[in-house]
């Protein structure tokens, strides 16, 4: 059924009926107009004779206004500035927060290697985490700091990570940290950000040799 109120207002100032309905076709009484006779006002009430059929679409204009047409090609061009602004935005905010991992783990780091005192790196980092976790969440557990000691002293050069966190994600340098090899290492970084890998087919990559099978295929043969 049609929603009652809103199409009997409007087939009441159409001076229409909608007494009787099915689901294909909806059928419209008139309502009788009123005649004037020279003595008096009599009511026509002979509704056989004055039936209107309409579907329900026709029925529908009655009430809803038509939408217009919007210009060729302008509902996807807004549609690819609003998905290249939220790209922006995701690769500024992931750029920003690899960098504040690298300026903790680096910090800490510095700080560590001052002392040596034997144990002080694990108790500092232990302590450090309760009070940043309490603060910031659990991006700061005692774990994750020492990925960010160790994310800083495998890259030591901040403008190297300033480039590589513009397409890599903490994700994928946390996928890498475990690579001993600094030529292994930087081969999956920088493939990474050439071929814009997401973690997933890193871990992939990784896996399956692709450096040590990338070598051998470029070592000259005997």
């Amino acid at each position: 059924m049609i929603q009652g109120d809103r199409y009997r207002s409007s087939a009441r100032k159409n001076n229409l009926s909608t007494s009787s309905l099915n689901h294909n076709v909806i059928r419209i009484k008139v309502y009788p107009t009123v005649c004037k006779t020279s003595d008096r006002k009599q009511i026509v009430e002979d509704w056989g004779k004055m039936e209107v059929h309409m579907s329900r679409q026709e029925l529908s204009t009655l009430a809803a206004p038509v939408a217009p047409s919007l210009p060729e090609g302008l509902l996807e061009e807004l549609r690819q500035l609003i998905d290249e602004t939220r790209g922006f935005i995701a690769s500024t905010v992931n750029s920003a927060l690899t960098m504040a991992f690298w300026r903790v783990g680096d910090r800490i780091r510095k700080v560590i290697l001052q002392e040596e005192r034997a144990g002080y790196g694990l108790e500092i980092v232990v302590t450090l985490s309760r009070q940043l976790v309490v603060d910031y969440g659990k991006s700061f557990t005692d774990k994750n700091l020492r990925r960010m000691i160790q994310f800083s002293e495998m890259f030591p050069d901040d403008q190297i990570v300033v480039t590589l966190s513009r397409q890599l994600s903490w994700s994928h340098f946390v996928a890498l940290l475990p690579i001993k090899d600094c030529i292994k290492r930087d081969f999956y970084a920088e493939m990474c950000r050439i071929e814009k890998w997401n973690v997933r087919t890193l871990r992939k990559k990784i896996d399956s040799m692709l450096f040590e099978r990338t070598a051998l295929s470029k070592k000259p043969s005997l």
